[in-house]
């Protein structure tokens, strides 16, 4: 036997042992945000977690990576360029140990039902970088940051100097707060960083009542209206834990009050009249404690949750009061101080705000 058949034996020999190590899949599905290829072949092929995986367009490599992810007869691919690889491109992988397989990976009868429920855990559900968040954020009344009683016009009925001319009534936690009537918000989420930044704005209803103003002239009422609004933002830390999050951050919210306190008559023989206004604002910084649900769907998600908030400081509150009372204002020392204390514009105890909205991921 020649020196030089010899030699193409041994190569042979090489190339068939080279051969028996190697082996085959398909390219089932790129999915080219997370540099992520699915392939047929899994733990009953041979593949473990780690394996090196080359891929082919007929007999020319264009890339390479590592299993990311793998199942019995699926796996996940880690690569750099995702974008040079199509779906049906040879996947070519090499073993050590003997594989026990029942089934060809290039010929899988139910591949298409398993090939679609393999993403539910690792991609259908995979998470974004960052997102813009459009929510619907109404405080659950009265837990509001910042608290003030509803008060209405009581001075006809005050008997004696030294009581307050007004009362405190309403529907919600003995007089407190009013309902939310407009509400909503806009966060920027860095999920990467676990930060978000969001600002918002609410509209509390309108409160309106009506009482007697001279017990002596019963056809004089007085009909006063108490509106507010509150515009602020917030910074957050969540810790993510999949579609939930838990956070911890600060919020500011800018509350602005307004009392208008006008004198009717029923004869009408008397003009409007405005007998007490009040404009105040306060901004109260608030310890935040979000809990959220953001169910990712691609490029879309939802989100639901509920945001705990304490109070901590109500910083720079200023109130403003005019007053025109000379029927019941002699009743108390300083009219404007009697109807400062009435409203109790301050910090709240505790705050709770419920969030839902709908967000776009990159």
């Amino acid at each position: 036997m020649s020196s030089l058949l010899k030699v193409c034996i041994f190569f042979f020999t090489i190339l068939i042992a080279f051969d028996a190590k190697a082996d085959t899949a398909k390219v089932r599905k790129i999915i080219k945000k997370k540099k992520l290829i699915l392939i047929n072949a899994g733990k009953d092929d041979g593949l473990k977690k780690g394996s090196k995986v080359c891929f082919y367009k007929k007999k020319k490599k264009v890339a390479c990576g590592k299993v990311k992810r793998i199942k019995s007869t699926k796996a996940l691919v880690k690569v750099k360029k995702p974008k040079k690889i199509k779906k049906g491109f040879a996947a070519k992988y090499k073993f050590k140990k003997k594989r026990k397989r029942n089934t060809d990976p290039i010929k899988i009868p139910n591949e298409k039902p398993e090939e679609e429920s393999m993403p539910e855990d690792e991609y259908a559900n995979s998470m974004y970088e960052f997102a813009f968040r459009a929510l619907y954020l109404p405080y659950i009344a009265p837990l509001t940051p910042a608290s003030y009683n509803l008060l209405s016009y009581d001075g006809a009925a005050t008997p004696n100097p030294g009581e307050t001319l007004w009362k405190s009534d309403g529907l919600y936690s003995e007089g407190k707060n009013s309902s939310i009537f407009l509400s909503g918000g806009a966060e920027l989420d860095l999920r990467q960083l676990g930060l978000r930044f969001g600002l918002h704005y609410k509209q509390y209803q309108t409160y309106a009542a009506e009482s007697d103003y001279d017990i002596n002239q019963t056809n004089l009422y007085m009909f006063s209206t108490l509106s507010a609004e509150a515009m602020g933002g917030y910074i957050e830390y969540a810790f993510h834990m999949n579609s939930f999050s838990l956070g911890i951050g600060l919020d500011l919210d800018a509350t602005i009050i307004s009392l208008i306190a006008n004198r009717l008559d029923d004869n009408e023989q008397q003009p409007e009249e405005t007998i007490y206004e009040l404009e105040g604002a306060s901004n109260i910084v608030s310890l935040r404690l979000p809990i959220r649900w953001d169910p990712y769907f691609v490029p879309v998600g939802l989100s639901m949750g509920l945001n705990l908030m304490i109070p901590l400081a109500a910083l720079g509150t200023e109130l403003t009061v005019f007053q025109a009372d000379e029927v019941n204002g002699g009743k108390v020392v300083s009219v404007e101080d009697d109807l400062v204390a009435a409203l109790n514009f301050d910090k709240g105890t505790v705050a709770l705000e419920f969030a839902v909205g709908v967000f776009v991921g990159f």
